[in-house]
């Protein structure tokens, strides 16, 4: 059987920047120590909010402040920001890059013990930071992304010169390429229906729900939106929604998480939609912008009504 092909081989043939290519390591490394950590600690509250008044579990912190280090240690990203600090951040005077991070997608339900993750986008400086901001920018700008999730196995999927692929963290700390090149096809079998609290606001999204039961789409949701959106690329189909109302107020941030996600949905094949065009498409008003999304397989996702 031939050996799984490593992650340094792979990067050093799909992205032609030596420099986007050195930070996708950099990530990959950095994602195996925060999975290191999630398999070996206890989780504890640890003593501290964040800038929005959450409390931080200890994992938080500790993802958190990782990202941060190794990205800084990298010198190649001017600016980062996470979902848990969301001003920009100084890390390297001419760094190429800018990262918007979210540390651990999903730390609400990681005492459970069920899969979280950690989300990457990825723009350029250049274009993207103007007097020390990235408001103007949109999705579409990006350069690459990723997202890791931290399950029974520990995966990335990130987003290369010529596709979506998938490595996997095996026993002796080395990332292998798992899945290329995966495609998002255009009908969904499996449906996460994600905010069911606006389905009570709003009757267009009961009634989707009820369409997918009544032609027999399966119900996938985990409550965690990594392993929610990685289905679809490891089951080649699916739909996840997550509708707002008055009520039920959109909670996923653009930068953060739904900018990153879209990119790595549409360059696999799929789609994705806000009410206002596509995600990727949300430009920037403020580093905390929210909205709702609906993303996964095209045909499904133009039927959403949002």
């Amino acid at each position: 059987m031939a050996q799984p092909r490593s992650a340094a081989e792979v990067l050093a043939e799909r992205v032609a920047d030596p420099e986007l290519r050195r930070l996708y390591e950099v990530l990959l490394k950095t994602s195996a120590q925060i999975s290191s950590f999630l398999s070996t600690a206890l989780v504890t509250e640890a003593g501290t909010k964040n800038v929005f008044g959450d409390e931080q579990l200890n994992v938080d912190v500790i993802a958190d402040k990782a990202i941060f280090d190794n990205l800084r240690e990298s010198q190649l990203v001017a600016f980062a920001a996470s979902e848990e600090e969301p001003a920009l951040q100084q890390l390297t005077e001419g760094g190429k890059f800018v990262v918007c991070f979210d540390p651990l997608d999903g730390s609400s339900i990681v005492d459970c013990n069920f899969a979280v993750g950690s989300i990457f986008g990825i723009w350029p400086s250049s274009t993207c930071l103007k007097g020390g901001s990235m408001l103007g920018c949109c999705g579409r700008d990006q350069v690459g992304s990723c997202m890791t999730v931290y399950g029974p196995r520990t995966t990335c999927v990130l987003a290369l010169d010529d596709g979506v692929y998938d490595f996997t963290l095996i026993g002796d700390g080395r990332w292998v390429l798992a899945r290329e090149k995966m495609l998002i096809a255009e009908k969904a079998k499996i449906f996460s229906p994600a905010n069911l609290r606006a389905a009570q606001d709003l009757p267009a999204y009961e009634a989707k729900i009820q369409e997918w039961m009544s032609t027999r789409l399966t119900l996938r949701y985990t409550g965690g939106l990594v392993p929610d959106i990685y289905q679809c690329f490891i089951k080649g189909h699916g739909i996840f929604a997550n509708p707002a109302s008055e009520k039920a107020k959109a909670k996923l941030r653009v930068a953060f998480e739904v900018a990153p996600l879209a990119l790595l949905v549409h360059k696999a094949g799929g789609d994705s939609k806000t009410g206002s065009g596509s995600a990727l498409d949300l430009v920037l008003d403020q580093m905390d912008m929210r909205t709702q999304v609906c993303m996964g397989s095209k045909l499904d996702v133009e039927a959403f009504p949002m």
